[in-house]
Order: structure tokens, then sequence, then C-alpha cells
């Protein structure tokens, strides 16, 4: 996987969506220039490269959502 700072600047990189358990959907969303952690059981948290790194760590098999060409019409 790219490092933070790729992921940062490519625009077609939209967030990461993890599921944990199977049971409980959480997100990394890039929004306004930040990312955030998104979580239904708690409120938006700014993430910074650390914590990032720190959420893939802990559940590695998360999904990353981009944009297609089509998104781009």
């Amino acid at each position: 996987m790219a490092d933070w700072q790729s992921l940062q600047a490519d625009d077609a990189v939209l967030g990461v969506v993890i599921n944990i358990g199977n049971s409980h959907w959480t997100a990394l969303a890039k929004h306004a220039g930040m990312t955030w952690y998104l979580d239904s059981l708690d409120l938006p948290v700014i993430v910074g490269e650390i914590e990032f790194g720190d959420v893939l760590r802990l559940h590695p098999d998360a999904f990353l959502v981009v944009k297609t060409d089509s998104d781009y019409d």
C-alpha cells in the first residue's frame, strides 16, 4: 500500500472502508483536506499519519475506495 502522503495527494482516493468482525463497519474518509475516522458508535475524529497507520495495522483487511474514470464525468 502507498504511504499516507501519497494517499492524501491522490485525488482518486476517497478513503478506506473497514469491516470489523463482520458485524461493524467504520471508515477513513478524506474530506476538506483532512482525513477523518468515522465510526457510527462514536463522533468523527480527524486523524493524522500516525493514527491512520495505526488503524490500518489494526485492520489490515480494509478496502481502499477510489474514484473510477466514470466518476470524473
